[in-house]
């Protein structure tokens, strides 16, 4: 019995290790998943695949050809993932890049700059998981958020098998105590 209740406690010990290293690795880096929510890029991000952005990547060192994140502020704020289509240096040295979704027959009709550049895709996992089309209601700003209430429930979860853990140990070593 006492084997039992010391393999389940390091058991719960783990997994909690576990939750903590998720969260800080979700909540400390400066990569980040999120998801695909349009078909813009289809075949390249389908529709509900989750992409790694890195937030470090200079505005400077973006190509021809790569995939970025960027804020679209013409009409809404919304967050948009395509590919760079054109980059062009004004003659006040500021650069502007064109963006075009794969899926779409015709360049974005706004322009990117550095301030409302956000990233680059750098890793694309097209495993298209239906379950998050219903969790995240066509919203990839909520995937981070889901993502961490997700971790926090883990945590409690993992957190109350420890504490029981613990009791358990600690009941069993005054009952054999008291015997």
């Amino acid at each position: 019995m006492r084997k039992k209740m010391g393999t389940s406690f390091i058991i719960y010990v783990i997994l909690l290790l576990s939750f903590i290293g998720l969260y800080l690795v979700n909540s400390c880096s400066s990569i980040k998943w999120d998801l695909i929510t349009s078909n813009s890029m289809e075949p390249t991000l389908m529709t509900n695949s989750l992409v790694c952005t890195d937030y470090t990547v200079p505005y400077e060192d973006i190509e021809i050809g790569d995939i970025i994140r960027y804020t679209e502020k013409s009409i809404t704020d919304r967050e948009i993932m395509h590919r760079v289509y054109q980059k062009t240096e004004l003659p006040n040295g500021e650069i502007i890049i064109i963006t075009k979704g794969d899926n779409l027959a015709v360049p974005d009709r706004w322009t990117v700059t550095e301030d409302t550049y956000i990233g680059k895709v750098v890793d694309v996992n097209n495993d298209v998981v239906p379950i998050l089309d219903f969790l995240y209601s066509g919203n990839a700003q909520q995937v981070n958020t889901i993502s961490l209430i997700l971790i926090v429930v883990g945590f409690l979860l993992v957190l109350f098998g420890l504490i029981y853990g613990v009791v358990s140990i600690i009941c069993a070593v005054l009952n054999k105590k008291r015997r």
